[in-house]
């Protein structure tokens, strides 16, 4: 499977071979809620059983319009659950949840938002034994099963779900703001790619939360980067060019915006080895029905028409060339002085003066003179530069000196 198939192999649950188990990065500022409604999109368009829990968000925050219980979809909503009051415990919750699997058959696709919050509300022992449990009978089920959870990075938890001690197969999905690319890549000359040492600057920017800092100075996007049309924060195309200014979407022209992220895959086989690991770096834009450098959005896998959720934007995978520029230090960036206007456009227009001569210091209002005059480069060229010619046809002599035996009479 190729770099540019990993990530809608992913949203399609169609990945060879199968991967039953997906984590979604959800950072603060930039999270992968996105992600998480394209992909339960996408299974309610291809009538796959569905088991929603929510543990945080409401249900409608994923399924806009749709009800709770239906023939393909079934939802445990724990977000009105307080621990404390009530009958909320993890125990009861566990039980709760592996019979709503049972329930939806041996092709159940299961998604989790926030397991973090239920092993803070509970205890963290707890919330891995309950995934333990559902990867099980995923396992048991085999394709086209799958457990697909949606957490922080930074929470205690997430370490806990990474290793292969814990599920060999893995599909590691986290979003990025193209501004922290084009960032990055400035910053260390290194080329936009699904190469390890990019995709290593964005691991380590991730955990020292760059990111973040970007967001907060204002420097990127905030919130759902995927919601409403490319107004507030970070709006507009930015620097000289789509996809390359410090918003989370595109401007369109007519005041609609196209949400746009670059999305980091890392993809472990259950094989293992270097062999078993693949990984990509691709753009996932909104399918709005504008272009973006002379492509249009909407792809095959988004164009299916889903009554249910029609709320919710469509996401299709794009190549990251399309949305940014991958050498963004090989030029500078334009800045709004430079940005084109009427006027320059109309000059543009004008046909080129002729070239005149190069200005003098004079003109260029600077203390010491540049050029030289012909009298200046001959006087130049006839002062003797010393130990230039000395030396020349003199051959060097070297005589071997006796061997100096007396440190081994001693």
């Amino acid at each position: 499977m190729s770099f540019l198939q990993l990530l809608d192999a992913a949203l399609n649950n169609a990945s060879i071979p199968h991967q039953p188990y997906v984590l979604i990065s959800d950072e603060p500022t930039f999270g992968g809620l996105p992600i998480m409604r394209e992909i339960i999109r996408r299974s309610i368009a291809r009538n796959a059983s569905v088991l929603l829990i929510c543990v945080l968000r409401p249900p409608s925050t994923y399924l806009p319009g749709v009800s709770g219980q239906s023939g393909f979809l079934e939802v445990v909503d724990l977000s009105d659950r307080v621990p404390g009051y009530g009958s909320s415990d993890l125990e009861g919750i566990k039980a709760e949840i592996l019979e709503a699997a049972r329930r939806m058959g041996p092709k159940v696709e299961i998604y989790i938002d926030a397991v973090d919050v239920l092993a803070e509300d509970h205890t963290s022992a707890g919330a891995l034994s309950l995934i333990r449990s559902l990867l099980k009978q995923i396992k048991a089920n085999k394709a086209p099963s799958r457990l697909t959870l949606l957490l922080s990075p930074h929470s205690a938890l997430y370490p806990s779900l990474l290793p292969p001690s814990f599920c060999a197969p893995l599909t590691q999905l986290q979003p990025h703001p193209l501004s922290l690319l084009s960032a990055l890549s400035t910053a260390y000359l290194a080329p936009i790619s699904p190469d390890p040492r990019f995709t290593d600057l964005l691991t380590m920017a991730s955990e020292r939360r760059i990111g973040e800092r970007m967001a907060w100075l204002g420097e990127s996007s905030l919130g759902d980067w995927s919601a409403g049309s490319g107004q507030g924060a970070g709006s507009g195309s930015g620097g000289g060019g789509v996809g390359k200014g410090k918003g989370k979407r595109m401007d369109s022209g007519d005041g609609q915006g196209v949400a746009v992220a670059a999305v980091q895959v890392v993809v472990r086989k259950a094989t293992g080895g270097a062999k078993g690991m693949s990984r990509s770096l691709e753009g996932l834009a909104s399918t709005s029905g504008v272009s973006v450098s002379g492509s249009s959005l909407t792809s095959e896998s988004c164009s299916t028409s889903t009554s249910t959720l029609s709320g919710t934007c469509r996401l299709a995978v794009r190549p990251l060339e399309s949305l940014i520029d991958l050498q963004p230090f090989s030029h500078p960036a334009a800045t709004q002085a430079q940005q084109p206007t009427a006027d320059t456009r109309a000059s543009q227009d004008k046909p080129a003066p002729a070239p005149q001569a190069a200005a003098t210091h004079t003109a260029l209002n600077l203390p010491f003179n540049l050029s030289l005059t012909d009298e200046q480069r001959r006087r130049r060229d006839r002062v003797p530069i010393p130990y230039v010619h000395e030396g020349e046809g003199v051959e060097v002599g070297w005589e071997e000196e006796e061997e100096d035996d007396d440190d081994e009479e001693i």
